[in-house]
């Protein structure tokens, strides 16, 4: 089922109580416009009390380290702790780069939730069914 959002194309598989958003490319948004988007995408988790959430963030190409982004990052990773997500696998293109952005946003405390990056969608599939 199709969710319309102003910047991320989500898809609900209600089969498998999952989430697929695909992540848009950074620069391609303003950060109010991300702001909005992002609470609307909250807001669905929340409605529909989804436990997986897939992000697919392959398109973007360049990881941003602007304080922007990092926050919008970090407000975006506290923000699922408000849902009943236990799960999160992310998508990229190349897991190298991005395994340390993800241990900079959680923080010392860490999170309630599970969370993996993936390079196949097959394979993040089965970890968020499993």
């Amino acid at each position: 089922m199709h969710i319309p959002n102003t910047l991320f194309q989500i898809e609900y598989k209600l089969t498998l109580d999952l989430l697929q958003v695909e992540w848009p490319a950074y620069g391609s948004f303003s950060t109010p416009e991300f702001e909005y988007a992002m609470e609307h995408l909250l807001d669905t988790l929340r409605l529909y009390d989804i436990p997986r959430l897939l992000l697919d963030a392959r398109s973007m190409a360049t990881i941003p380290n602007t304080p922007d982004h990092l926050d919008l990052g970090i407000r975006f990773v506290q923000a699922l702790e408000t849902t009943r997500v236990r799960k999160v696998a992310r998508l990229v293109a190349d897991t190298a780069s991005r395994d340390w952005q993800m241990r900079q946003l959680t923080g010392e405390e860490g999170i309630s939730y599970q969370f993996q990056t993936f390079v196949r969608q097959e394979v993040a599939l089965a970890w968020l069914k499993a």
